[in-house]
């Protein structure tokens, strides 16, 4: 029993160690940077693009939350306006029932798609492939390419 124990934790050391790992990080950095120099301008593009979309998307966050944050302050203020407000003879109309459904509705985010597209484009056709053209083909034939 012993010895079929000791054959069978081999046979699993060399099946691991003999078979190749599915993922190297080594290959996978190969492989794009690979595509960077072949593809010049796809690699702009795509770069460019993900990144003009993603600020875009954070930019509508950040305006969703700026303006849920206003619409709560003035929500509250017109909550104490109608508490605070008299009748002609001096009584208070704090008795009132708020529509309290008003006061505490929560908007879930939904971002503008076409924006979103409008700066996909934008950051992948003149940032990305645009840019490119200029700093790496028309600079250097009109300016050279000289350091010193």
């Amino acid at each position: 029993m012993v010895h079929h124990r000791k054959l069978l934790f081999i046979f699993s050391i060399l099946l691991v160690t003999t078979s190749p790992h599915p993922f190297q990080p080594a290959n996978a950095i190969s492989a794009i940077n690979n595509f960077y120099k072949n593809n010049r301008f796809k690699g702009a593009f795509l770069t460019c693009a993900v990144k003009g979309c993603s600020a875009d998307l954070v930019a509508q966050y950040i305006a969703f939350k700026k303006e849920g944050a206003e619409k709560e302050k003035s929500k509250e203020l017109k909550a104490d306006d109608v508490n605070n407000k008299k009748d002609i003879l001096g009584r208070g109309w704090g008795n009132e029932a708020v529509d309290v459904r008003t006061v505490n509705e929560e908007k879930d985010f939904c971002f503008d798609a076409r924006r979103s597209a409008v700066f996909l484009l934008y950051g992948g056709l003149y940032q990305g492939m645009a840019q490119e053209a200029i700093y790496n083909d028309f600079m250097p034939k009109y300016f050279g390419t000289s350091t010193d």
